[in-house]
C-alpha cells in the first residue's frame, strides 16, 4: 500500500518537476581588458560548472609554473586512479608518459577528464592536494560563488560556480598568462592516430573567435566560457544551462556580436553580486526530454533568439590544422644489478674447506715404501 507520505511526496517531485527551474540560465558578457559588463542576466545565480571546471584546473597549473613547481616538459604519468574517470576522456592505460604541455592541450580541447586526475595528481601530489589549491586559488582571485570538489567538473552536488567567477577566472587567464592564451585557440590536436576538433563551436565559424572552453553534464546543461577578438578589441561570454550544444554556442556568439556595438552597462564584472541558493538542476530539461521555460523573455524575443541559432547553425566552420601531440616512450624501470660476489667471504670459505679435508688428503696418502701397482694395459 502506498503511504500517504510517499503519495505527498511523488505529487510534490511532478510539481516541481512541472514548474521547470527557478531561474533563467545565466549569461555573461564582458570586455576582457577593462571587465566592464554588456549584458547580464543571473550571472551571481549558482550553476553546476561541469568541464568549465577545467579553466580552474589550468589556473592552478599555471600559478605552480609560475612558482618554479612543474614546467611544460615535467612528465605526467597516467594513474590506474586516472583510467577510472568517467568520459570524456583520453583513454590512455595506466602508465601512459606525457609532458604537461601535452596534457593540458588534450585537457582542453578533449575535455579528457581522465587527464585531468593525472595533471592533479602530477601537480598537486594527489587530486585532494589539488582541490585544496584549486579551492585556495579560487579565494585569492574572489570567486565568492565557487567551490571546487574535483579537477574535472564530472557532477558533485557541492561543486558550483557562477557566470560572474567564470568570467573573472578567463579574464585572469589572459590576462596573467597571455603568453599561454594560445591553449585556449586550437582548433584540434592528433595523437597517433586520433584526431579530436575543438569543441568550442564558434572556433573557426565566429571571426576572431578564440577561446576558451565547453562543459556539459545533465545536471548544469551546455556550458560554455567564450572569447572573440576584433578590432582590438576581446570580449568574454558565459553561457550555461544550454539545453543544446548549438543553442549554447550561438547564444555566447550573439552576446558578443551584440557587445561589440553596444555601449557597455554602468557595471565592473567584479562587483555582480553573490545570489546565493542552490544551483538548478537541468537534468529533467537536457537529459530528460522536458522544455524549460522561457524565463521572462517574450514570444518575440524567444524568435529572434531562434532565428539567430538558426543563422549560426548554418554557418561554415573551418577548421586549421590540427596541432600533433605525442606520448612519451613509456618508463624503462632498470632490473636490480646482480649482487656481487664476496670475495673475501668466498676465499675464506675455500680456505676453511681446505684446512677440514687436508687430514683426509693425508690419511688417503699411500705409504711411500709400498711401491704402486704397475698399471696394466689391455689391448
Amino acid at each position: 500500500m502506498v503511504t500517504v507520505r510517499r503519495l505527498a511526496m511523488a505529487v510534490f517531485c511532478v510539481a516541481a518537476l512541472l514548474a521547470g527551474p527557478s531561474r533563467a540560465a545565466p549569461e555573461l558578457a564582458v570586455d576582457v581588458a577593462s571587465g566592464a559588463v554588456y549584458f547580464e542576466r543571473e550571472a551571481g545565480v549558482p550553476w553546476h560548472p561541469a568541464s568549465l571546471t577545467k579553466l580552474m584546473t589550468v589556473y592552478v597549473t599555471f600559478r605552480a609554473m609560475e612558482a618554479g613547481e612543474v614546467s611544460p616538459e615535467t612528465v605526467v604519468t597516467v594513474s590506474p586512479a586516472a583510467t577510472r574517470a568517467s568520459p570524456s576522456r583520453m583513454g590512455f592505460p595506466a602508465g601512459t608518459r606525457m609532458t604537461l604541455d601535452a596534457a593540458l592541450k588534450m585537457l582542453v580541447v578533449k575535455s579528457a577528464n581522465d587527464l585531468g586526475v593525472a595533471v592533479a595528481e602530477t601537480v598537486g601530489g594527489s587530486v585532494d592536494g589539488f582541490v585544496a589549491r584549486m579551492n585556495a586559488e579560487s579565494a585569492a582571485l574572489g570567486l565568492h560563488g565557487s567551490v571546487w570538489r574535483n579537477p574535472h567538473g564530472l557532477h558533485h552536488p557541492e561543486q558550483v560556480t557562477t557566470a560572474r567567477d567564470m568570467a573573472v577566472l578567463g579574464r585572469a587567464l589572459l590576462l596573467r598568462y597571455p603568453d599561454k592564451a594560445g591553449l585556449f585557440s586550437l582548433h584540434g590536436f592528433t595523437v597517433g592516430s586520433v584526431e579530436v576538433e575543438n569543441h568550442n563551436g564558434l572556433i573557426g565559424r565566429v571571426e576572431g573567435a578564440d577561446g576558451m572552453k565547453t562543459g556539459y553534464i545533465c545536471a548544469s546543461g551546455f556550458n560554455i566560457v567564450a572569447t572573440v577578438t576584433r578590432g582590438g578589441r576581446r570580449m568574454l561570454a558565459v553561457v550555461m544551462g544550454g539545453r543544446k550544444a548549438v543553442d549554447r554556442d550561438a547564444t555566447a556568439a550573439r552576446l558578443i556580436e551584440s557587445a561589440l556595438l553596444a555601449p557597455p552597462l554602468p557595471l565592473d564584472v567584479g562587483s555582480i553580486p553573490h545570489a546565493g541558493g542552490s544551483p538548478t538542476d537541468m537534468t529533467p530539461f537536457v537529459c530528460g526530454g522536458r522544455k524549460p521555460p522561457a524565463g521572462g523573455d517574450t514570444e518575440a524575443v524567444l524568435e529572434a533568439k531562434a532565428r539567430w541559432t538558426r543563422t549560426f547553425r548554418s554557418m561554415p566552420r573551418t577548421l586549421g590544422e590540427p596541432v600533433r601531440l605525442g606520448l612519451l616512450p613509456p618508463e624503462r624501470v632498470a632490473p636490480a644489478p646482480a649482487p656481487r660476489p664476496d670475495l673475501d667471504a668466498l676465499r675464506t670459505a675455500w680456505l676453511q674447506r681446505q684446512e677440514a679435508e687436508a687430514p683426509e688428503a693425508e690419511a688417503a696418502t699411500p705409504d711411500a715404501t709400498v711401491a704402486p701397482k704397475p698399471s696394466v694395459r689391455r689391448f
